[in-house]
């Protein structure tokens, strides 16, 4: 029975590792397709309306929704590494990284 439950959470491990690697990719591929299309459309933008306002106010406008998934992503991978290795640095990363996300998310909601 022991044996099994170490080859089930040997799995686990596994299973959690490949989950973060994954997450973390999504986060950086967030990104950069964030900086890309954000810049793409507030170029466009600018062609529309030049006299509105900046280009880098609505580059940050459109580039802020990217970074709030992208902040999501990563924070998923963190719990995913917490699960799999649960230290004291985890949690502790996991908290800062949370700590900075949420107010984030709250943020976003209301405007």
């Amino acid at each position: 029975m022991n044996e099994l439950i170490e080859n089930i959470k040997a799995g686990l491990d596994k299973w959690g590792e490949f989950a973060e690697i994954i997450l973390d990719a999504l986060s950086l591929l967030c990104i950069i397709a964030g900086i890309i299309i954000s810049l793409v459309r507030a170029v466009e933008y600018r062609r529309r309306s030049p006299g509105d306002h900046p280009l880098h106010t609505q580059f940050r406008m459109i580039f802020g929704g990217w970074l709030v998934v992208a902040l999501e992503f990563q924070l998923a991978a963190d719990i995913a590494s917490t699960i799999v290795s649960p230290t004291s640095a985890h949690l502790i990363e996991l908290g800062n990284c949370a700590g900075a996300d949420v107010p984030e998310l709250f943020s976003r909601q209301r405007t």
